[in-house]
């Protein structure tokens, strides 16, 4: 698709792994201040994943990407086809040409049409939900932000009542680890989801280490007899975020994930306990007797949903039917 603007022929087409650079260069100027290796980031994009990835292209360099990957996603025990949308970007000297809407409508109809795909959901921040809903995106109230104050005294101490300094870019330790979860608490973990029909991520041993492959510092804690839990850690101010990806349990109780999160919360040494989870999620009911409250800077992400048939907008458009959480996000 050749489009001209400005006297410039602009070009959206397919990426293809020979765009590797060019993509880096792209992350690179429009994400100058997040400290996730760019490199590693197009590597997991284009060599780690199968997926949708178009691209705007102009004198032969790439000033805009939209990329999805395929997820094991079920509805309870069925299989959907299913891509998550991630790493969208424009160069800031061509935002406001459209380019946005092109690159997604390749998208949509490549998915759609071509490939007959049932679901497309994805993490927006504000700019990207606003064309998104443009394209028929359904923005749903069901990815819940929760937080758990963990050492009050030393946050006090260490940044006083400027509740300010806990806003902004965390840095978090990207160092990874080798992580092999048993069997049991993979199963675990799919068995309680499974007690309802809910819109899921299936976690086998081979989904759980391709989605390692994105080396952006993903952390186990695993008391052997109880569960694992997936985590990141990092500091801001002299405090220690911990943003709970998932927690895979032998069997969910109340006295089982009480003594797995507090196990995480002494062996990182947490001044902060984050994570999102959505509305239908097993873990939800457990965080909240936890301790953790709603986020009250924002209760709930911008989970968007593109599908096309009657009956995918019925169960997908109800935010009871989703039992994702953070490490199901493509920036975790």
């Amino acid at each position: 698709m050749i489009i001209t603007m400005d006297h410039n022929s602009i070009v959206i087409r397919k990426i293809e792994n020979a765009d590797f650079w060019r993509l880096v260069n792209l992350y690179d100027e429009v994400w100058p201040e997040v400290s996730y290796d760019k490199e590693k980031k197009a590597n997991f994009v284009l060599n780690e994943s199968r997926g949708i990835r178009y691209c705007a292209e102009i004198n032969g360099e790439i000033v805009g990407s939209r990329v999805s990957f395929y997820m094991n996603c079920y509805y309870g025990t069925k299989k959907l086809s299913c891509i998550q949308v991630g790493d969208t970007c424009t160069r800031k000297d061509c935002r406001g040409k459209g380019l946005l809407a092109k690159m997604s409508k390749a998208l949509l109809k490549d998915f759609f049409q071509d490939s007959q795909g049932d679901l497309i959901w994805n993490i927006s921040v504000e700019a990207t939900r606003k064309g998104n809903e443009k394209l028929g995106w359904v923005y749903i109230n069901s990815l819940a932000t929760l937080v758990k104050v963990c050492r009050p005294f030393h946050i006090i101490s260490s940044i006083g009542m400027k509740l300010s300094s806990l806003k902004g870019v965390v840095n978090w330790d990207l160092d990874d680890e080798e992580i092999d979860i048993k069997e049991t608490f993979l199963e675990g973990r799919e068995c309680e989801i499974n007690k309802k029909e809910l819109i899921h991520v299936k976690y086998d041993k081979e989904t759980i280490q391709w989605r390692l492959k994105t080396q952006s510092g993903i952390k186990a804690y695993e008391d052997k007899d109880k569960g694992t839990v997936l985590y990141k850690k990092g500091t801001k101010n002299g405090l220690v975020f911990v943003l709970i990806g998932e927690v895979f349990a032998k069997q969910y109780d109340e006295k089982t994930i009480r003594a797995l999160l507090k196990g995480l919360k002494r062996a990182t040494n947490a001044d902060l306990l984050k994570t999102a989870v959505s509305m239908g999620h097993p873990m939800l009911l457990f965080y909240k007797k936890a301790g953790f409250v709603f986020n009250p800077r924002k209760k709930y992400l911008d989970h968007g949903v593109k599908v096309e048939s009657e009956e995918m907008k019925r169960i997908c458009y109800n935010p009871q039917n989703w039992a994702i959480s953070m490490l199901d996000v493509d920036t975790f």
